[in-house]
């Protein structure tokens, strides 16, 4: 099947909108006489709505917010949108797509004469960690928005049961609009957030919930493992399942690099993904630390973060993780 329309987000996709998104902070909050974070504290201005970002980076209320956003596009229209690198390749790409007779969208949050923004879901406390936790954000449903984004659209594809989803999906069943949806948010992702993950029961619940409510109604599931795939097939789903995984290409070509200096010597172990429960990296750690190479083995977490800090539950943190293994390893003696 050949479609007619590709959609692409912009930051961190398409760009690397970094500097100009962060100078322009600084010069708000410096035209507001108010400290200027460091740039773990900046980075915390990319992605989020920049309103809310103020008020809750910023300290500020709700009408000096939107002041500093006024501030912001003030550095940002004519100087930092142009603070802003197309990734390798992308050029290309897209030139590609258009060449092929496809029309090119973006879907931002950047203003704009046409788009289809929907509001941010809020929770209690600990139930926005329970969200956040797992690298998302709920929108509030909104059926006219959805209805003006869905109406030009050849298939609607879902991610995940979200309040959004289960309200675009009723949509699309009734205009007869060719739908697919994704299975990427897997029960255990949740209880295992709510210290509930080696509950069958629960687990079966969740998975049985989400196939009655919302993924046996389509035809087509993209699962990013044949693992996720037998679990649904064990769990009832009759969707066709497609195994597309975002890991390593067939394409790629092993070749071994010689060692940096400090993993010379030893025996490595990378593991990928981000910290999280049903991630298990404590059971790496654990089986590592009861080898008797202990102090030969080295592990390293690779998952979203940075050499010099990590990102928990929201807040960025001075982090080294040679430093902490270090003095595991030290306790150990």
């Amino acid at each position: 099947m050949r479609y007619d329309t590709v959609i692409f987000d912009l930051d961190g996709t398409l760009t690397n909108s970094h500097d100009g998104i962060t100078n322009a902070v600084r010069y708000a909050l410096s035209k507001m006489n108010l400290p200027i974070p460091d740039e773990a504290g900046l980075r915390k201005y990319i992605g989020p709505p920049l309103v809310d970002s103020f008020q809750r980076y910023a300290g500020m209320d709700a009408a000096a917010a939107e002041r500093g956003a006024l501030l912001f596009r003030e550095y940002y229209v004519p100087t930092g949108r142009f603070e802003n690198q197309v990734y390798p390749g992308i050029r290309e790409l897209l030139k590609a797509l258009h060449d092929g007779g496809a029309r090119v969208l973006i879907a931002t949050g950047k203003p704009a004469d046409y788009k289809y923004a929907v509001r941010q879901m809020r929770f209690f406390p600990v139930v926005e960690h329970l969200i956040t936790s797992q690298g998302m954000r709920l929108a509030i449903p909104n059926r006219h928005v959805f209805e003006k984004a869905a109406a030009w659209a050849d298939v609607v594809h879902f991610m995940m049961p979200s309040p959004l989803g289960i309200m675009g999906l009723k949509h699309v069943e009734k205009l007869g609009i060719p739908h697919t949806a994704a299975f990427h948010c897997q029960p255990e992702n949740i209880t295992f957030t709510l210290h509930m993950g080696n509950s069958r029961r629960v687990n079966d619940f969740v998975y049985n919930r989400f196939r009655d409510t919302f993924f046996n109604r389509f035809t087509h599931i993209h699962c990013p493992s044949n693992m996720i795939a037998n679990q649904l097939r064990q769990h009832g789903y009759t969707a066709r399942l497609h195994v597309i995984s975002n890991g390593i290409s067939p394409e790629y070509i092993y070749g071994k690099r010689e060692k940096e200096p400090w993993m010379q010597g030893l025996f490595n172990v990378l593991m990928v993904g981000r910290y999280a429960g049903e991630k298990r990296q404590d059971e790496l750690i654990d089986a590592c630390a009861k080898s008797r190479h202990a102090r030969e083995i080295q592990v390293i977490l690779a998952g979203k973060g940075h050499e010099q800090y990590q990102e928990i539950k929201g807040d960025y943190l001075p982090f080294n993780e040679r430093k902490i293994a270090q003095e595991i390893l030290a306790d150990l003696d």
